[in-house]
């Protein structure tokens, strides 16, 4: 019963130990895109103002404006690869294996004590079977394997109340 509350405990403390981890890398990477987002829009609007400005001399006005979108959808693109989850740290990966380690003995415990239960239930129905054949068949429990020892015990009860009797 220990293992089951010490693997209990275990789990619980790696699942929220993790859940913590994974919300801070989780808020870390969203405050960051957050202020990233707002310095690119302003760099962004910025760039795509000079861009316009720089080409439209050279080139006709829709094609420098063309030419800009173009490198934005780039830039945008760049972005949003960069934006995607990393891999797990080391130590996520070990909170991840301790709580696999005290799932797996949980299981064996349960398989354990449900095993016991069903060897519990197996004897307690051939005790159930043992009464009720004892009830409706009282002389059937007298066969030559308990004879024996009952008439043991009746002497050992018979002598012991002689030797009690003559002090």
């Amino acid at each position: 019963m220990d293992m089951l509350i010490r693997n209990l405990r275990i789990l619980w403390r790696t699942e929220r130990l993790l859940t913590e981890l994974r919300l801070r890398a989780m808020v870390r990477r969203t405050s960051m895109l957050l202020v990233a987002g707002i310095v690119a829009l302003f760099a962004f609007a910025m760039l795509n103002v000079a861009g316009y400005l720089y080409l439209a001399p050279m080139l006709e006005p829709t094609l420098a404006a063309l030419v800009v979108a173009a490198i934005d959808a780039v830039l945008a693109i760049i972005l949003f690869i960069g934006a995607q989850p990393q891999k797990p740290g080391t130590e996520t990966r070990m909170l991840e294996e301790v709580r696999d380690m005290a799932l797996a003995d949980l299981e064996a415990g349960a398989k354990s004590v449900e095993a016991d239960l069903r060897a519990v239930r197996s004897e307690v129905e051939g005790i159930t079977e043992s009464v009720k054949s004892f009830a409706h068949n009282p002389m059937g429990a007298l066969n030559p394997q308990t004879i024996g020892p009952i008439m043991s015990m009746l002497a050992n009860l018979i002598r012991g109340k002689k030797g009690k009797g003559d002090d």
